[in-house]
């Protein structure tokens, strides 16, 4: 009897340990994920502010050398 209480517990255990690791696994992968959508979401970001100053820019001359 005690060496079905011990075989059931063990594999509870194993059971347990497989989940709590895959729960890991997939927190880790989120977590990598999320940071690699902040980091393009910023390169993405200051590439537009980019584009839109330097557009903002090139209007502004534009104007100045046609009302000139």
């Amino acid at each position: 009897m005690i060496v079905i209480a011990i075989l059931l517990a063990v594999g509870a255990g194993l059971l347990i340990g497989t989940r709590v690791t895959t729960a890991h696994d997939a927190h880790v992968r989120f977590s990598r994920y999320r940071t690699e959508t902040n980091e393009s979401f910023g390169a993405w970001f200051k590439s537009v502010v980019t584009a839109v100053v330097s557009i903002a820019i090139f209007v502004l001359i534009a104007y100045a050398l046609v009302i000139r």
